[in-house]
């Protein structure tokens, strides 16, 4: 009986470490799981704000643009009228009119 008293001891203490550091290492990745999960989870909220924000700058530019439109076909529309009633002549500010022909 003194052989297999060593023996036991030791397969008990290989059982023993075997059993603590499973629990240890399953511990640490359940730790490790949450904290991705985590990540994981502020990863999608940054997404989803930055998706919002992108849909809000379009929205803002094409409001801007629209806005830009509507003023040039105003300002189309008044030039337009202005011509029709004949107040002015299409060009007669810029060019003025010269008396001698150029050829070149």
């Amino acid at each position: 009986m003194d052989v297999l008293a060593p023996v036991q001891s030791a397969a008990n203490w290989a059982v023993g470490t075997f059993v603590i550091g499973s629990a240890g290492m399953y511990q640490y990745c359940q730790y490790k799981r949450m904290a991705e999960k985590e990540g994981m989870t502020r990863a999608m909220e940054i997404i989803d704000r930055k998706q919002v924000e992108r849909k809000q700058k379009e929205a803002r530019l094409e409001r801007a643009r629209e806005l830009r439109r509507q003023k040039k076909e105003q300002e189309d529309s008044q030039k337009f009228a202005e011509l029709n009633a004949g107040n002015t002549t299409p060009g007669a500010a810029e060019q003025p009119k010269s008396s001698s022909w150029k050829l070149w």
